[in-house]
């Protein structure tokens, strides 16, 4: 049996996931414009407004190590003092961590 749209709570009103209305202007007519939308999505795979927070923070998180792993890549590249060179490497290895924590990866 298929569920009606999910209703998302906010500290000031709830709003539909689907068509983000608040639900005091949320018609019955509009519900089963959303449902219809929800079913259709659930058959081509859930859009991104759908996925958790967490999926959502990780994919972010993903992101982001690859654009730290690309700047260690130029850093190599780049012709630096040691010195310099370490302090960037530091760096990059903290914001790495942080990444790792934040999205839990």
């Amino acid at each position: 049996m298929r569920t009606l749209a999910p209703i998302v709570s906010t500290p000031i009103y709830t709003r539909c996931e689907i068509c983000l209305l608040p639900d005091s202007m949320h018609t019955q007519e509009q519900q089963i414009k959303c449902n219809k939308r929800l079913l259709a999505s659930i058959d081509k795979g859930w859009p991104k407004s759908l996925r958790s927070r967490e999926e959502r923070i990780r994919d972010e998180s993903k992101k982001m190590l690859a654009a730290v792993n690309a700047l260690s890549r130029v850093i190599q590249s780049v012709h630096l003092p040691d010195e310099d060179r370490a302090k960037l490497y530091t760096a990059l290895d903290a914001l790495g961590v942080q990444i790792k924590k934040r999205g839990a990866l």
